[in-house]
């Protein structure tokens, strides 16, 4: 699927040209909105609910790089429904983004949960 990425070793991944968020020990749906805001530099007006974090990964006015990276160093440690919706909110931005607008989205995690963020990819 374009836009998901899976390498060996993700917390050294940082290419230059691209702004680079690295999230990693998330174990709550709390926690999981303090490090995005911070670590992806979103709005004031981020509103810490997935309606925020779906609205605000599909338009990234904020970051002057074209290209936007979310690198999860580890797989977060989050319950089964709260896991299954960031990862369907991650999914939909990616998708959501199309060739030549002004920014795209591109999420990185661990080469060893490939089979984990897989079945969720097929279920698009």
């Amino acid at each position: 699927m374009k836009g998901v990425i899976f390498i060996n070793s993700p917390q050294l991944y940082n290419p230059d040209t691209r702004f680079v968020a690295h999230v990693s020990s998330i174990k709550s749906k709390t926690e999981l909105f303090n490090i995005l805001y911070k670590s992806l530099m979103l709005p004031d007006y981020f509103g810490f609910n997935w309606d925020a974090l779906s609205d605000c990964l599909q338009d990234f006015h904020w970051i002057t790089q074209q290209g936007i990276l979310l690198v999860h160093d580890e797989l977060p440690s989050l319950d089964d429904v709260t896991f299954h919706i960031y990862i369907q909110i991650l999914i939909d931005a990616v998708n959501d983004w199309k060739e030549g607008e002004e920014h795209y989205f591109e999420i990185v995690f661990p080469e060893n949960v490939e089979s984990i963020i897989s079945k969720y990819l097929n279920e698009k």
